[in-house]
């Protein structure tokens, strides 16, 4: 709870222009990805999107990404629920800024 409060949170923006001026990677889950989560280094910060399980992420947002990355999933698994995405990929985050390189 409260969290929110660490974030810096955009509400009703143009994402792909947002994304554009950032100046830390932007990294996007997609499930056919070739990168794995576990193989980037997430030590540093980064803006994370996930996109619904439905649609995704748009186009012009992808146009936006640094990187897109998957969770693997064994099995003919083809989608997570975008909460559990999310909290895998912090999860996966913060495991590795606390694991010593």
């Amino acid at each position: 709870m409260g969290a929110h409060f660490l974030l810096t949170i955009h509400e009703q923006c143009d994402l792909p222009t947002l994304l554009a001026r950032s100046r830390i990677p932007v990294l996007a889950t997609l499930p056919l990805a070739k990168t794995s989560i576990h193989q980037i280094n997430l030590r540093p910060p980064c803006v994370w999107l996930f996109g619904n399980e439905g649609a995704g992420l748009s186009q012009a947002t992808l146009g936006a990404v640094t990187q897109q990355v998957s969770i693997p999933m064994p099995g003919n698994t083809e989608s997570l629920n975008v909460a559990a995405c999310a909290a895998i990929c912090l999860f996966e985050q913060v495991r590795q800024q606390l694991t010593p390189s």
